[in-house]
């Protein structure tokens, strides 16, 4: 018996945050592995985690530039979802916005304006105290580090189409605030991937065949093979 593969539609999730969320990003990454094996496989689907540590690579150019082109830009297709996390710290200047999270994000909600894709959604480390350090310079660049964290907070509330955004207390919490929003977004019947696999299910994905599929073909073959049941496979005896 021939082998027959099994088509799997990936879709891209694009994780934007600045250095001080390491433990954050990781969850985010094993919450997708552990989605795949159990859950997407239902719909023929698969996502993976797009990332600057992981997916750009060094080379000549504005490296914010190179880092978008080789992520953001590249998997725009099939980019359904960009997740940014942000704790204490904004991050630095690119040459073309305040951050390379913001440029991020910037490049997302153009995006999204433009095509509907990608979603975006934004979680904010909210503690009751700023951890500073020992040195008085350091602890001066921290304090405005934080400054540009509210300040960006409250320009997602200020845009004309604003972006509604979540709050955990700390890294420890950050996967129940996390893993139920997600899982709630994802399994929605509204979702691209499921509304594909329903449609399939049911039989109305015509525009989805490949242009070369020969319709009538398919339908005089499939008449030949089951046009005229076989009755002898037909128990009648009444056991």
């Amino acid at each position: 018996m021939a082998l027959t593969s099994v088509n799997v539609r990936r879709y891209h999730v694009f994780l934007a945050s600045p250095g001080d969320v390491n433990a954050e990003r990781q969850h985010v990454r094993r919450f997708f592995e552990e989605f795949n094996r159990s859950t997407a496989h239902l719909w023929n689907a698969e996502f993976r985690v797009v990332d600057w540590e992981n997916y750009a690579t060094i080379g000549v150019g504005r490296p914010q530039e190179l880092i978008t082109r080789q992520t953001l830009e590249k998997y725009k297709g099939s980019l359904a979802l960009v997740i940014g996390i942000m704790g204490q710290r904004f991050g630095s200047p690119t040459g073309k916005a305040e951050s390379g999270t913001e440029e991020e994000f910037n490049w997302a909600m153009q995006s999204h304006h433009e095509t509907g894709f990608p979603e975006i959604k934004w979680f904010f480390r909210v503690t009751g105290k700023v951890e500073f350090p020992d040195d008085p310079d350091s602890a001066e660049h921290a304090l405005d580090q934080w400054r540009r964290v509210l300040a960006f907070r409250q320009r997602m509330q200020d845009l004309t189409d604003p972006v509604f955004y979540a709050q955990y207390p700390g890294a420890e919490s950050f996967g129940d605030v996390f893993d139920r929003d997600l899982r709630l977004w994802l399994n929605d019947p509204a979702r691209p991937w499921a509304v594909h696999q329903i449609a399939l299910a049911s039989g109305s994905l015509p525009d989805l065949l490949p242009v070369e599929f020969d319709a009538e073909g398919y339908r005089t073959a499939v008449l030949a093979k089951f046009d005229k049941l076989n009755l002898d496979m037909l128990d009648t005896t009444g056991a």
